[in-house]
């Protein structure tokens, strides 16, 4: 099954799940609705960590007693990519 698919499946049960005097359908209602946003984003397939690239920066010190923090380019460029986790989708209390 296709995303596409999955998604136009989950309209369906959504459309029959229209009564809002239950709060339990209300619910169902909802979730569905958060499944289908979930399937609609687009995966990533250029991520990198944020760690990791936090991890590549350098310290750098000037003569006048000025520093900062850098990270070259490259070693951005050179970072594997991952797999990016999901988030929790569940509503924070």
């Amino acid at each position: 099954m296709t995303r596409e698919e999955a998604i136009s499946i989950l309209h369906g049960i959504r459309a029959d799940n229209l009564n809002f005097d239950d709060l339990y359908t209300k619910d169902k209602y909802n979730a569905l609705s958060m499944a289908i946003k979930a399937l609609e984003q687009e995966p990533c397939e250029d991520a990198i960590s944020r760690q990791a690239v936090l991890d590549k920066k350098e310290l750098v010190e000037l003569e006048d007693g000025q520093s900062f923090y850098c990270i070259s380019p490259e070693d951005v460029e050179t970072l594997p990519s991952v797999t990016p986790q999901r988030r929790d989708l569940r509503p924070r209390s």
